[in-house]
């Protein structure tokens, strides 16, 4: 069909990558080779998507959260702080709020220089013209939150709906139905004790030591159902390569000589992959945190991460510009985090409330690289410590030099080893979403 009486261009308009037409049901070849997810347009249709669950009510995992008891539908100002701070009606989230209404009561709004149109008499009487958008049927939408359970407290992750469209005028709107993400399996409460945590995973023993968990941001910005991971099945050498699947987290963690690996492919908009051990620890009487890690350069948007929480705090969290991205909480105050990003070959330091870079401008891989050796490399493990020096800092080991920040570990604290996936695919895709852990040691 020619669009408009155009003579020129016949047939049908090409189908495009755009904001109100991108429908996974009916367009999944659009998602070939996450053609979609790099797209601008896409980005925006999935804002939108997210805006619009939020305004229908489908967010009411909130009112599970500590901060988010008056979660109800129909609130299009708190929907946008939503979006921008991932939670309902915080400091932040209020602060973004009167930032967008403030811009929009200062700015001069066009109006129509065209008076209303005409009524049409009709057997002496006047009816107005009433224009009706065409019906749209719509499937009941049933979306299932997921609850991700702190070892000692609940902290639900964020559950985002499919992209929803907005139908043509001359169109009806296709059923749509949202994904439940997957659930991440409630932690083994930890111990308190007294004792040194230490496991080096000799003969590929120990990880039933820790609690492990897979948590992704959704289901629907999946560029891998499979991926590959380093060491075969027979735990040949770091360059072999064995199959790792989204539906079996469990494959996630594995062990090869005498080492632990985390795999988590490009396979959300956001993932995270962690382990923890059982058991709470005490200020004071552990004082030093440290482990063996590669530095191997994965990309930009793919990083390991250790981060000391409060016992009975949100452990999913990550440094606040990227929380919103992930849907998940920005560090709290009293975290301690060391990692190699965000993005994957800068360096993070989180302590005293205040993130910092220890290399400047400087990156552990890549331009101006600190270890270049390491970034090469997937065999070569490097130390990493942080150390509370009980006067109000801390001395952190990172690559080899000592920094040390205003600060100090909680009272009582558990800690988790985590794995971060911001579509890693995007920046190239590495030989291996492996990162190599050796020597977990609290003392």
């Amino acid at each position: 069909a020619q669009y408009n009486g155009d003579s020129i261009h016949s047939n049908q308009c090409p189908e495009s990558i755009g904001l109100g037409q991108v429908r996974w049901t009916y367009h999944q070849s659009a998602f070939a080779d996450a053609k979609a997810v790099r797209s601008s347009a896409y980005n925006l249709d999935y804002t939108y998507a997210v805006w619009r669950a939020c305004y229908e009510g489908q967010f009411d995992w909130l009112n599970t959260v500590d901060r988010g008891r008056t979660y109800t539908a129909g609130d299009a100002a708190g929907c946008q702080g939503l979006w921008f701070s991932g939670r309902w009606y915080t400091d932040a989230a209020v602060g973004y709020m009167s930032r967008v209404a403030t811009i929009a009561s200062e700015r001069q709004w066009e109006q129509a220089s065209f008076p209303p149109a005409a009524p049409i008499r009709i057997g002496g009487s006047t009816t107005p013209v009433t224009t009706t958008a065409p019906a749209t049927t719509v499937a009941p939408t049933t979306v299932a939150p997921t609850t991700t359970v702190a070892p000692t407290t609940t902290a639900a992750p964020t559950t985002t709906a499919a992209p929803t469209t907005t139908a043509a005028p001359t169109t009806t709107a296709a059923p749509t139905t949202t994904a439940a993400p997957t659930t991440t399996v409630a932690p083994t409460p930890p111990v308190a004790s007294s004792a040194a945590f230490v496991e080096d995973f000799s003969g590929n023993t120990g990880l039933d030591r820790f609690t492990t968990g897979v948590f992704h941001r959704d289901n629907f910005l999946v560029a891998q159902q499979s991926w590959t991971g380093d060491h075969d099945t027979t735990c040949g050498s770091p360059d072999s390569q064995r199959t790792i699947r989204r539906d079996r987290p469990d494959e996630s963690f594995y062990m090869c000589r005498d080492h632990l690996m985390t795999s988590i492919g490009d396979t959300s908009g956001y993932s995270i992959g962690w382990f923890s051990p059982k058991q709470v620890f005490e200020r004071g009487v552990h004082r030093t945190v440290s482990w063996d890690v590669n530095v191997t350069d994965l990309g930009n948007r793919q990083w390991w991460e250790v981060v000391l929480i409060a016992d009975g705090e949100p452990f999913l969290t990550t440094v606040d510009w990227v929380a919103s991205t992930a849907q998940i909480e920005a560090y709290h105050p009293e975290t301690i985090a060391v990692g190699k990003g965000p993005f994957g070959n800068d360096g993070n330091i989180f302590s005293g409330g205040q993130s910092r870079d220890p290399l400047g401008w400087g990156h552990v891989c890549g331009s101006g690289a600190a270890d270049p050796e390491g970034c090469a490399s997937k065999a070569i493990r490097r130390s990493f410590s942080m150390t509370d020096n009980m006067n109000g800092t801390i001395t952190f080991d990172f690559l080899g030099q000592k920094y040390t920040y205003p600060g100090q570990f909680p009272d009582k604290f558990q800690v988790f080893f985590k794995d971060h996936n911001y579509t890693p695919d995007k920046d190239g895709v590495p030989i291996g979403h492996t990162w190599h852990w050796d020597n977990i040691v609290v003392s």
